[in-house]
């Protein structure tokens, strides 16, 4: 075979779904670590929108893209083509095993619900510097804007129901009385508090 006939055939393998995966990669390894809004305030929501606008991009893009070549083979008569499963390569079995063990996680999770909306965790502060007491009913029996009482480290009532939340070491609770960590580190230390205007 003639060096011109392998490159020709190298140029055929690169289709638009090669064209779209790669724009993707590149986007997600160029734009998305760098974008950033509100001088790094809202950057894990950021990234989160982010994620969800290129990797939504990228699902209708290969969405269009499997929708015409159905349609084409459709018209075109059979040739004795392989099966289009035979036709993946390791890469596309890889992927598609690790999305099923995503949504095999989703689904036995303990929370299906949260664990596909991603919200679990997404919205209870972490990364944002709030003490989180968890409790799993809690999310069901309380909606958004009622007024709750907590017991830091006992419970917290909603309703006259008590939602038990776990114990907080000594460390973190005498962080929280003394108003932060700069407070609690200068008492430990013998040092007068900060007054604050």
């Amino acid at each position: 075979m003639s060096k011109t006939k392998k490159k020709k055939e190298v140029k055929q393998q690169y289709t638009v779904k090669n064209a779209v995966v790669n724009y993707y990669l590149l986007l997600m390894l160029t734009v998305f670590p760098l974008f950033y809004t509100n001088a790094h305030i809202n950057i894990r929501h950021d990234k989160l929108y982010m994620f969800y606008a290129l990797s939504g991009a990228l699902i209708a893009c290969m969405l269009l893209i499997l929708l015409v070549y159905f349609t084409e083979r459709k018209n075109r008569p059979d040739d004795g083509t392989r099966k289009w499963y035979l036709q993946l390569s390791v890469t596309d079995y890889a992927f598609g095993a690790f999305a099923l063990c995503c949504v095999f996680s989703t689904v036995l999770s303990e929370y299906p619900w949260y664990a596909f909306r991603g919200i679990w965790y997404a919205s209870t502060g972490r990364n944002n510097g709030l003490l989180l007491m968890e409790n799993p009913d809690l999310a069901d029996g309380v909606a958004e804007g009622q007024v709750i009482r907590v017991e830091v480290g006992e419970k917290i009532i909603a309703h006259g129901r008590d939602y038990p939340v776990a114990a907080l070491p000594r460390n973190l609770l005498d962080i929280l009385n003394a108003g932060g960590l700069v407070s609690a580190m200068r008492r430990r230390n013998g040092l007068p508090d900060v007054k604050k205007d």
